[in-house]
């Protein structure tokens, strides 16, 4: 019979990244200034992205994760996965106009390293991004409010729901 493991013992909170470090670490959202609760957030895997082809609105911000290891299953960081860039890129295209701007970030790798923020258009993905990247791809256009939700709700003003001070990124 198997016995179960041995219990840890109560759980000790994690110490506080600052005092285990000196680097860094922003999400990206934060570095971007976005709000990811304004209209909601789609995350994926850029390989599930691909291989699965959702349905994702192009009205709410999209973010793909683990460009390095796009269409690979070994894990072989960046062997091959650049060919893999133009399947994005076309898939992109098929949802979102050429000129759409998409935000890349790249988190510092090492210690006394800054993170990388880079913009350009949905039609140059393949020649401009590369591996460690995420991509943020805010929406297309804005999502109208719903007035009849908004009432039912009993909110008494949609813009305070909607419209935050300052834009996002």
């Amino acid at each position: 019979l198997a016995h179960p493991p041995p219990d840890p013992g109560p759980s000790q909170p994690l110490p506080h990244p600052s005092r285990t470090s000196s680097l860094t670490v922003k999400p990206p959202a934060v570095v971007l200034g976005v709000d990811l609760g304004r209209h909601g957030c789609q995350i994926y895997d850029a390989t599930t992205f691909l291989a699965i082809a959702p349905r994702f609105d192009t009205g709410i911000p999209l973010i793909l994760l683990q460009l390095e290891v796009l269409g690979r299953s070994d894990f072989d960081r960046g062997v091959g996965s650049e060919k893999n860039l133009r399947l994005l890129e076309e898939m992109l295209l098929r949802h979102y106009p050429p000129g759409h701007v998409v935000t890349s970030y790249e988190a510092a790798l090492f210690s006394g390293l800054e993170y990388t923020v880079t913009s350009f258009s949905v039609a140059e993905i393949e020649e401009r991004a590369h591996g460690t990247m995420t991509l943020y791809i805010p929406e297309a256009a804005d999502k109208p409010v719903d007035e009849t939700m908004v009432a039912r709700m009993a909110l008494n003003a949609p813009s305070s729901v909607v419209e935050p001070d300052s834009e996002p990124c």
